[in-house]
């Protein structure tokens, strides 16, 4: 199996919209998001 037959297992959106999957995923990874220096700052650009 190849990875787009894979991903197309997966529904577009989930049931449960938390994010509780994407915290256990990271913290299988030893959540490396709390390793980050970073500041991501983002805007709309004023778009209405």
């Amino acid at each position: 199996m190849d990875i787009n037959e894979y991903l197309k297992r997966f529904d577009k959106f989930t049931k449960d919209p938390t994010l509780k999957a994407m915290e256990f995923l990271l913290s299988k990874f030893d959540n490396p998001q709390d390793k980050l220096k970073i500041i991501h700052v983002a805007g709309t650009n004023r778009k209405r």
